[in-house]
């Protein structure tokens, strides 16, 4: 067996048929995509993995024109405490009307 190090070049898919074929570990193989989830977008799987409930509202916006979301978590089963914020968020900083330039070609 190989280390999963040697296939840098292979998706989340292509690494998954692999581990089915026995030629990469799995272990090592969740491994590393944990981390890679964990090192993109850290704050979303503890929600996940937790089952709290959490928000992410696009309260700041790049010079070009695209979202950067603020992320938000409640307590298990609070999640009516996050439709408040997200209420009053919007109503503070208005972002319906607001399209990424991506959208708009």
């Amino acid at each position: 067996m190989k280390p999963f190090s040697e296939y840098p070049q292979y998706d989340a898919l292509g690494l998954a048929q692999l581990v089915r074929s026995g030629e990469v570990l799995a272990g090592e193989f969740l491994d590393a995509i944990i981390t890679k989830a964990v090192q993109q977008a850290p704050f979303t799987p503890i929600a996940n993995i937790t089952g709290q409930p959490a928000m992410s509202v696009p309260l700041y916006w790049s010079d070009d024109g695209l979202p950067h979301g603020a992320q938000f978590m409640a307590a298990t089963g609070n999640d009516r405490l996050l439709f408040q914020l997200a209420a009053q968020l919007e109503q503070a900083e208005p972002w319906k009307h607001r399209m990424p330039p991506l959208c708009n070609q």
